[in-house]
């Protein structure tokens, strides 16, 4: 047994040696290189052979840069020991770490020793450090461990736990460390008010974020304090909110000025974010916005397409979810967006129905010349639940009004078929992803895409049953560049 153990070992060592050996053949250029990383481990065998083989060394500083990944730092004082033995050796080489689960108290205990000792961080040159708890919440002594770990090298920190926690401990100690701090995220627990505030007073000293994504552990609670103070950071280019509001009523404007540098931005569905984008500075143009889970009334679904008109810049618009009207007017949704002449990717999928007249999407697209992928639609793919509301006339509109579309997903409205020939116009698309509840609509969708030459994926999402599909099953031999079906 032992013989045999023994055997497998120098198997894994040698097959990891040959695939570090062409990793590193692989990163010739110098650029190359530097940015190559090796995965110091997802399970205890192969960590155990990382850390214990002597040439790693000498080869990691070839490499310029090593990821070290550990899904369950063990909380035995004998493992604890050995892992910290192996960071001071490996530790200035390290410029990534991915953690999650727990750092449980030995290991942090012998990790604070550590640093006492060596007067340093114990991992200089960390740039990137990730770390997540699944289950518990960590305590006030565990959140100093990103300090312990980094030293002034650190750039990205991304510190999320599954019930959203962390501590003041930390808000207050994370300024000292890195300054030059340019991507952060973070969760917090709204429920704590000295939360939400220590998170602001953390963030005003950290002038050089780029990226902020925040998340909290429920819905509705107000961030103003933390939004007030991103809005003065002059390079923040990406903001991330999820599960949190902006403004506490509606009727209250959003008092929001700034965010000179924004381009991206990303959040659940929260009050005062139309406001929020109406007060954003004259120098801030957004290229992607992507609201998600919205549960929109009528009259702020037209104020927020309003607010985005505004941008003429925005390349991609993303808006998920669902509404608590049908009576919307496409003209107010899609009538808003004919400024955003820039935009690539528009996707508006709400629960439920908006009647879009064909005009209103004719009128819209013939604005869009940039336009290369559109999805217009239900969130869910329940067509029979109701009716659909495009035609296959709109979907000829689509394909003959953008010279650049390349994707299309659409639901279709089989109560007002089209003639046929009137949906026969050659493009460009690669991708057309249609949701039908009639045969009729197959059979005049399936007509319609065997001629397009350059279909290479199509997805059709139907209520029918086999029987159905079998008229259209010679149609469909006529799609000869599909490649997925």
């Amino acid at each position: 047994m032992a013989s045999t153990a023994r055997k497998d070992r120098c198997h894994q060592v040698l097959l990891l040696h040959e695939t570090l050996v062409q990793i590193f053949r692989h990163c010739s250029h110098p650029t190359l290189a530097a940015a190559a990383v090796v995965c110091w481990a997802w399970s205890e065998p192969v960590l155990e052979i990382l850390w214990e083989e002597v040439w790693l060394g000498d080869f990691l500083k070839l490499l310029g840069g090593v990821i070290w990944a550990d899904s369950s730092v063990r909380s035995d004082k004998r493992y604890a020991e050995k892992n910290i033995d192996r960071l001071i050796l490996y530790g200035s080489w390290i410029k990534m770490a991915h953690l999650s689960d727990r750092l449980h108290d030995t290991f942090v205990d012998k990790l604070c020793t550590a640093i006492t000792y060596l007067s340093r961080p114990l991992l200089p040159q960390l740039r990137d450090l990730k770390i997540h708890y699944y289950c518990n919440a960590p305590k006030e002594t565990d959140m100093s461990h990103p300090l312990i770990f980094a030293g002034p090298m650190l750039r990205k920190l991304s510190l999320t736990s599954t019930y959203g926690k962390t501590t003041t401990a930390f808000h207050t100690q994370l300024p000292t460390l890195s300054p030059f701090l340019e991507e952060l995220v973070l969760s917090i627990d709204v429920a704590v008010e000295t939360s939400v505030f220590g998170v602001a007073e953390m963030l005003a000293h950290l002038p050089a974020l780029r990226l902020v994504d925040i998340r909290a552990n429920a819905l509705g609670h107000n961030i103003d304090a933390i939004i007030s103070t991103l809005a003065s950071h002059q390079h923040l280019e990406e903001l991330r909110i999820w599960n949190m509001q902006l403004v506490s009523s509606y009727s209250v404007p959003a008092p929001f000025r700034g965010f000179a540098s924004l381009r991206r931005l990303s959040s659940t569905w929260c009050r005062g974010i139309s406001s929020f984008l109406m007060g954003l500075s004259p120098t801030s143009h957004p290229t992607y916005i992507a609201v998600i889970d919205a549960f929109m009334a009528p009259y702020t679904l037209e104020e927020f397409f309003q607010a985005v008109s505004a941008f003429n810049q925005l390349e991609c618009l993303i808006v998920q979810g669902q509404k608590d009207d049908s009576g919307v007017p496409s003209v107010e949704i899609l009538g808003p967006l004919r400024s955003c002449s820039a935009l690539e990717t528009l996707e508006i999928t709400l629960e439920y129905d908006i009647p879009i007249n064909d005009d209103d999407l004719e009128a819209l697209v013939s604005y869009l010349p940039r336009l290369i992928n559109i999805k217009l639609g239900r969130a869910s793919r329940r067509t029979s639940m109701g009716r659909s509301h495009l035609t296959l006339r709109a979907l000829t509109i689509i394909a003959t009004s953008c010279p650049m579309i390349r994707f299309v997903s659409v639901n279709l409205d089989a109560s007002r078929n089209v003639a046929l020939e009137m949906v026969y116009h050659p493009t460009l698309l690669e991708r057309i992803d249609v949701q039908g509840s009639y045969i009729e609509d197959r059979v005049a969708v399936a007509l319609f895409l065997a001629r397009l030459p350059a279909s290479n994926d199509l997805y059709l999402w139907h209520n029918g049953c086999r029987k159905e599909w079998e008229e259209v099953e010679e149609i469909l031999f006529g799609f000869q560049d599909a490649r997925r079906l």
